[in-house]
């Protein structure tokens, strides 16, 4: 429950960054507000009693160390949970697509419209300035380049790809 609490206060506050001063780097603005909730839950576990004063006695019976790795755990997974959620909203292409579309008159479009719009160059140029952006590429004399952080990434990508047995690019 406290780290309920916790992550709705922190989307509260990252969707009020967002709003009135978009960050130009979204997850190190996301962590940067989020690092301060995982000390302040871990204050806020040893201050409150197990119950927080209002919940049943048979939900606050587990062990307090149990209690408080399964918190930890939920803060973790629930912050994780909103930086997919802002990443889909930002990078989906099919988010994208469906809002060209409601934006149309009458909400339809040709497919050329929608390559005109949205387009594997429109998107491309997009990807390649949101990853020079967040350090994973660096662009010189009209090409882009591998970052340190775009060579782990792209490594990490290929495992990835061979554990779950995905087909090879």
């Amino acid at each position: 429950m406290l780290a309920g609490l916790l992550i709705a206060v922190w989307a509260l506050v990252q969707g009020m960054v967002f709003r009135l001063r978009p960050p130009q780097k979204a997850f190190a603005s996301m962590v940067a507000w989020y690092a301060p909730y995982v000390p302040a839950y871990v204050l806020l576990y040893l201050l409150t009693p197990p119950d927080l004063g209002f919940l049943a006695e048979r939900l606050a019976r587990a062990g307090h160390a149990l209690g408080f790795l399964n918190g930890l755990a939920l803060l973790i997974l629930l912050f994780l949970t909103g930086v997919l959620f802002y990443y889909h909203a930002d990078r989906s292409i099919t988010v994208r697509l469906l809002i060209v579309l409601a934006r149309a008159p009458q909400q339809r479009l040709s497919l050329d419209q929608l390559q005109t719009v949205c387009g594997v160059d429109v998107l491309m140029q997009d990807r390649l300035e949101s990853m020079a952006l967040n350090g994973f590429l660096v662009l010189r004399d009209g090409r882009y380049y591998l970052a340190p952080k775009g060579r782990l990434a792209g490594l990490g990508g290929i495992i990835a790809r061979r554990v779950l047995r995905l087909k090879a690019l």
